[in-house]
């Protein structure tokens, strides 16, 4: 599998104004962070769907798969087998959520996208937060950030 497998879907039209990037754009930056993080975790193998939800979807999400009350930014969700078939990784965005924080950290706004998307996908190689995480974020973050710019995002 030379070529990175990602689907992104927005659950509704309207969050698509709301984020900085394209289905297109999104689906091209993520496939570069798929193929960066295949360099950096040898034997790193993922069919990833991406969702952009809304707060509502979110919050149902990390009620039930967290226990954590309230939605959050961005949920993800390793590879996994049942009854031999490989399941899709599975990333959430919450696009309010994002817009929401962007504002308070007074981040750029694609910077910031770029900077959840990159940590989304370090939990799909199975880092947890910590000093590993911390290490391989900022090296996805930047191969997104050079994709955005190929991109002319």
């Amino acid at each position: 599998m030379n070529a990175a497998t990602v689907e992104v879907s927005f659950e509704k039209n309207r969050l698509k104004a709301c984020f900085p990037f394209s289905p297109r754009e999104s689906l091209k930056i993520l496939q570069a962070m798929c193929l960066e993080l295949r360099k950096l975790v040898p034997g790193f193998q993922a069919f990833i769907k991406c969702h952009f939800v809304t707060n509502a979807q979110m919050e149902d999400m990390n009620k039930s798969f967290t226990g954590a009350p309230g939605p959050t930014n961005t949920l993800a969700f390793e590879t996994g087998k049942a009854d031999g078939f490989l399941l899709p990784a599975q990333i959430f965005f919450s696009v309010p959520q994002y817009s929401l924080e962007h504002l308070i950290y007074a981040q750029e706004p694609k910077l910031y996208a770029i900077c959840l998307m990159a940590h989304a996908m370090s939990h799909l190689a199975g880092f947890e937060h910590g000093a590993e995480m911390d290490a391989v974020s900022p090296k996805l973050e930047s191969r997104g950030l050079k994709e955005m710019k190929r991109l002319a995002c």
